[in-house]
């Protein structure tokens, strides 16, 4: 197989969540069945919202009182450092260009607490395949002048839409059919794969445009323990868990599994609703935004209204409905608050 073929297109239609923006195990111990009765529906509405100025918000970490906000069109910076108790924005970082410490583009940041207390902010550019990791305590001194601690690029010919941090290693959805993720140790210099790709709608289907069909999100829970793993193209909310850096399957929800078929010029189509778009954890419970619709080919990009709420082990306990179409979340643990990314009419977070 040329994967050289396939290196332009690695990645599913802006239309399908933006995803251009990206520019870039095993079979599942418990399977749940998307079809079950005496599940609590709640309406949920905000009760405010963040009149601090943002272009287009992609994604967001909570931190100290603070939005991590992945702007596309953030004029200082991709990043927005949001102070939510003062509804302003603090400063931004992560510049815009092809110089030292500057960003193609954004795609993921970890933030980080040592064992003595000490928090890192790690930013991955999934275009030039570098991760720099900053000083919280700097970035709120130095602000868009902070340099980074390190900056790291992975091994030639990785390409990896994302960088999740794990307690001594990093993880990325791996898109190029050598398995369902890549692990890096916490060099980032060495790699190795792990997990099964969801089943293929038909076998003639060639294994790199089916990895490519798995593109989506990878969200680590806050103790480093759990990873939640969803595909914008599958139904399918998927649960693992890390065991001295090995992943084991835990648990599938599904509504409905992947399917899809490829037209001219391997353009991969899909054949079901978009399936959830991101993924969140509390103390207690994991939390999925559930789109369930037909890609809107009108839109800049596809959105949710609905939010699955799983127990750890995988049971469906409640579904939010937001009454808005939203494109991310993220949570405040502390304060039991639920930020919700919105665009229309207008973008802000709720």
């Amino acid at each position: 197989m040329d994967k050289n073929k396939y290196s332009k297109k690695w990645i599913v239609s802006m239309k399908t969540i933006l995803s251009s923006v990206v520019i870039f195990l095993l079979m599942l111990s418990c399977t749940f069945s998307g079809k079950k009765d005496d599940i609590q529906v709640v309406q949920i509405s905000p009760v405010d919202s963040l009149s601090a100025f943002i272009g287009l918000p992609l994604f967001a970490e909570f931190h100290d009182n603070k939005l991590f906000v992945m702007d596309i069109y953030g004029e200082k910076g991709f990043i927005k450092v949001i102070d939510v108790k003062q509804d302003s924005v603090l400063f931004s970082f992560a510049s815009k260009g092809q110089g030292p410490n500057e960003y193609l583009v954004v795609n993921n940041i970890n933030i980080d607490i040592d064992n003595r207390n000490a928090t890192t902010i790690g930013v991955y550019d999934p275009a030039a395949s570098v991760y720099r990791i900053y000083s919280y305590d700097s970035l709120l001194t130095h602000k868009e002048n902070t340099l980074p601690l390190s900056s790291t690029r992975l091994p030639k010919g990785t390409r990896s839409p994302e960088l999740k941090g794990l307690d001594s290693s990093f993880i990325s959805i791996d898109l190029n059919g050598n398995g369902r993720f890549i692990l890096f140790d916490d060099s980032l210099k060495n790699k190795r794969y792990a997990g099964n790709y969801r089943p293929k709608p038909t076998e003639s289907i060639p294994d790199i445009l089916h990895a490519m069909a798995h593109n989506g999100r990878t969200v680590v829970s806050p103790d480093k323990k759990t990873i939640a793993s969803v595909i914008y193209l599958a139904e399918v909310f998927s649960v693992f868990h890390v065991d001295n850096n090995e992943i084991i399957p835990g648990w599938d929800y599904i509504i409905k599994e992947m399917d899809y078929s490829v037209e001219k010029n391997d353009l991969i189509v899909n054949k079901t609703p978009m399936g959830y778009l991101s993924a969140a954890f509390d103390d207690e419970n994991i939390y999925g935004l559930f789109c369930g619709k037909e890609e809107n080919k009108e839109s800049i990009a596809t959105y949710a209204d609905e939010i699955h709420v799983f127990s750890p082990d995988g049971k469906l306990i409640k579904k939010l409905h937001l009454g808005t179409s939203a494109f991310g979340i993220t949570i405040d643990r502390e304060g039991r608050m639920l930020y919700v990314i919105v665009h229309e009419p207008e973008p802000k977070i709720l």
